[in-house]
């Protein structure tokens, strides 16, 4: 009898241990699409690994309906080299959601680096969007989109929202 009650008495406890030290997986926010089989290198720097969201808000008043929520997944970071997903909810213009895999070779030691997460044609010309990442003391991170394309009458335009980065996971 007390070995029964010794053995349910464990399992209760390994059962109940995630929650009482707050030991869960964090789930993504619904508005990031992500694939299903996403790991993760945290042999360095561990503290930067992990789900960052975010918002683009413009500031001009004609561009209202581009507000978008997006999350930035770093997976691994190897010497100077970053990998990850961008992901974005949806919103903007085009109203799609998704999510690109990113590869890139950061310019100094970790504290930014910045990756296209593609280039596009339309009309008017192809269209570069570049997101750079930049982590500050403290912990805070920020992310600025850049898009550089060409107007209605060809001339180069250049747009740029930034956003605070909150970490997650």
């Amino acid at each position: 009898m007390s070995l029964r009650i010794s053995f349910a008495t464990i399992v209760v406890g390994i059962m109940c241990a995630p929650l009482v030290f707050a030991i869960a997986p964090v789930k993504h926010p619904s508005y990031c699409p992500l694939p299903e089989n996403v790991t993760f290198d945290r042999t360095e720097h561990p503290e930067l690994i992990g789900l960052y969201t975010g918002e683009w808000v413009p500031t001009a008043p004609e561009s209202i309906f581009y507000v978008r929520k997006f999350c930035i997944l770093v997976t691994s970071i190897r010497g100077n080299e970053v990998r990850g997903i961008y992901s974005w909810g949806k919103g903007g213009w085009d109203g799609q959601s998704g999510w690109r895999e990113f590869q890139t070779t950061s310019s100094s030691l970790i504290s930014t680096f910045e990756f296209s997460t593609s280039v596009l044609g339309n009309w008017q010309g192809p269209t570069r969007l570049t997101i750079k990442v930049e982590f500050h003391k403290k912990g805070k991170a920020t992310a600025t989109y850049t898009k550089i394309g060409k107007g209605v009458l060809g001339l180069r335009t250049q747009n740029e929202l930034q956003s605070r980065l909150v970490k997650i996971e």
